[in-house]
């Protein structure tokens, strides 16, 4: 259904913006076991500031009051972080979903810490210069369910032009313009929720996918930086960044 904003746009009744987030950061973090032995995903350090801080931060930016962060393994971690008194402006919720919950279950299982009304929903592990603002505004001038943010994902090799054995050209990693991927960020109306049925579902295959198929899942298209943190490499990437002064995400 569509409904009237002022001014004759469509969009979702009496939400002007969006104020509250879910930040996942409940998963064991397996092909970074090296550093996640020992400390959450979302506390590992890029430079002096944790995922976490950083990602909360980036929220603050764009008007977001309120975060509750879905944890599960090592949550104890997270409650000892200090996250809760972060000096963003930014009031911190804790909630342990389970070790073995799946993404959609650890969604539904934090929402009742929700004031009614959409809401973001990010992963713990990329970063970005996303513009949350306009995000939101396309989201909540549409009547998709869901608005993800569509990102370019960065090139894992060089490209090569190649002239029998002769090489004519030699191209540097650079993003992959003419693909897409989600990035990890969702706008999110609270009726998608029905759609998570218990605690293997996932967020992906049981909301993303059906809503895809059924014309209801909308993309934010972002043009800018972003990366994710998935490996060691991605990692000590991004830390590069950081230490050779081109890092792209807000910092406190």
């Amino acid at each position: 259904m569509r409904y009237s904003l002022a001014g004759g746009r469509l969009g979702k009744p009496g939400a002007m913006t969006i104020k509250q987030a879910v930040i996942l950061a409940g998963g064991r973090g397996l092909r970074l076991q090296e550093l996640t032995g020992t400390e959450p995903k979302a506390l590992l350090k890029i430079g002096s500031h944790s995922m976490l801080e950083l990602i909360v931060y980036h929220l603050s930016l764009h008007g977001i009051e309120n975060v509750v962060i879905a944890g599960g393994y090592r949550c104890a971690d997270l409650e000892a972080s200090g996250i809760r008194n972060n000096n963003f402006g930014v009031s911190v919720q804790i909630a342990d979903t389970g070790l073995e919950t799946n993404t959609g279950e650890r969604v539904l299982a934090v929402s009742g810490k929700l004031v009614a009304g959409p809401f973001l929903l990010c992963w713990c592990d990329a970063l970005s210069d996303l513009d949350f603002s306009l995000m939101i505004t396309q989201h909540l001038q549409s009547d998709a369910p869901v608005t993800l943010a569509a990102v370019h994902p960065p090139a894992r090799f060089g490209d090569l032009a190649l002239d029998q054995q002769r090489v004519v050209s030699y191209a540097e990693k650079a993003s992959q313009l003419e693909r897409w991927i989600s990035g990890g960020y969702f706008a999110v109306d609270p009726d998608a929720l029905a759609m998570i049925s218990g605690p293997d579902s996932s967020w992906e295959h049981d909301v993303l996918t059906p809503l895809a198929s059924q014309g209801k899942l909308d993309a934010y298209r972002h043009e800018g930086a972003w990366r994710c943190m998935d490996t060691i490499y991605e990692h000590h990437a991004l830390n590069h960044l950081l230490d050779s002064g081109e890092a792209f995400w807000p910092r406190p």
